[in-house]
């Protein structure tokens, strides 16, 4: 399924079927273990409660988040494991510009009757920070960027972006879940 486009945005990049099989199905393992643990997030983007509040129904602005790496540290158990399947694929996807990780980060959006256009964020403001968001599942749902590009979440679909433009996200209608997992680095 190619994504959708509206306008052409040279910054972001599309690269399916990102992991071989084997890599993606045991990533993909990881989170759905039944002793992963997930966190509420009240509020699915930082930006404002305003912002918010133009974009989705209040009762729907929250996800659960499982947060793998930040601040120059692990924070879960499976970091090594995630670390080892995924950096190998994103710095060969990047090449020599890759200097450090900074974030991974799983979102869990659940299902809602109708798609849920969350409100546009950055993940930092800090120069030269990149995002690669890799797809966990197949859905109606998407991320979105400034210019219009809509990219459609589709499993094992890797996404890389620049992290200071503005994006947003969006649950699905049409499984139980919306799950990906988006790295930052510099």
């Amino acid at each position: 399924m190619a994504p959708k486009k509206h306008k052409k945005m040279s910054d972001v990049t599309v690269q399916d079927n990102f992991l071989t099989a084997e890599d993606f199905s045991t990533l993909k393992d990881i989170f759905l273990h039944r002793e992963t643990h997930w966190f509420l997030s009240n509020g699915i983007a930082s930006e404002s409660e305003v912002n918010a509040k133009q974009y989705m129904d209040p009762l729907n602005n929250w996800m659960l988040t499982h947060s793998v790496y930040n601040n120059m540290r692990p924070h879960s158990s499976g970091f090594d494991r995630v670390a080892d399947l995924i950096l190998p694929k994103v710095t060969e996807h990047i090449g020599k510009d890759f200097q450090a990780l900074t974030r991974i980060k799983v979102n869990l959006y659940p299902r809602t009757e109708e798609l849920q256009i969350h409100p546009f964020h950055v993940d930092s403001n800090q120069v030269n920070w990149r995002g690669c968001l890799l797809c966990l599942n197949t859905c109606d749902g998407y991320t979105g960027f400034d210019d219009g590009t809509e990219v459609d979440s589709v499993e094992n679909r890797a996404i890389f972006f620049d992290a200071t433009e503005r994006h947003h996200s969006t649950n699905c209608t049409n499984a139980p879940y919306r799950m990906n997992i988006n790295i930052n680095y510099v």
